[in-house]
């Protein structure tokens, strides 16, 4: 087989019941047609194939997705749910989000998992986004954690509250924003999370 797919990366979300068949033979084809192929489960480790109803191989867990991503989807067989596998997983120690598929793009961008920082003096709760291996400094208004994620009040407690709830989405604005701001740092304003484009599941190709 040409390598066809030479350069290309591939996440496979597999949970412990799987069938073997399932993952096997397309991670060899892909992997024999020049893909990197990655694995992703719930949890470190191994997860358990089966052959019908036997049990058949364990398969090593590449990366694990990133539990505090929001659930808005039917679970899978061991009650993890697929949406929260695609909302993001670790790898190495870093968060890696999903983003649009630009055609044009080269960065390489992912989210650290430091604790965000409240700024009182421009009331915006600030976090880390890493372009190219690069840190970048980016924030998200006190309005827009109101707006869209449920914060009450301009206090730090809240604020730090409503951007842990809405973790996922923001890192989701916030990669595209930086794809668009040539990595540059961003400050998230309400009207952002408003523009049309601006959401990961509009932009990702299918």
């Amino acid at each position: 087989m040409t390598s066809t797919l030479a350069g290309c990366k591939v996440a496979v979300l597999a949970v412990d019941g799987f069938e073997q068949a399932e993952l096997i033979e397309p991670r060899r084809a892909l992997t024999e047609a020049g893909a990197t192929v990655h694995v992703i489960s719930a949890r470190a480790g191994k997860v358990q194939g089966y052959r019908h109803v036997d049990k058949g191989d364990r398969v090593d867990v590449d990366a694990v997705f990133d539990p505090r991503a929001p659930d808005h989807s039917s679970p899978s067989r061991d009650g993890t749910s697929t949406r929260q596998c695609a909302q993001g997983f670790v790898m190495n120690g870093k968060v890696f989000m999903p983003r649009a598929a630009y055609e044009d793009s080269l960065m390489h961008i992912t989210f650290t998992d430091d604790a965000p920082v409240f700024d009182g003096s421009s009331l915006t709760v600030r976090f880390n986004a890493c372009v190219d291996g690069e840190p970048v400094a980016c924030a998200i208004s006190a309005e827009a954690l109101e707006d869209h994620f449920g914060a009450d009040s301009p206090l730090e407690d809240t604020l730090i509250g409503a951007y842990e709830r809405g973790r996922a989405r923001i890192r989701s604005v916030c990669a595209e924003a930086l794809d668009q701001n040539a990595g540059k740092s961003v400050i998230l304003h309400s009207g952002l999370f408003r523009v049309e484009g601006m959401e990961s599941d509009r932009r990702l190709k299918t």
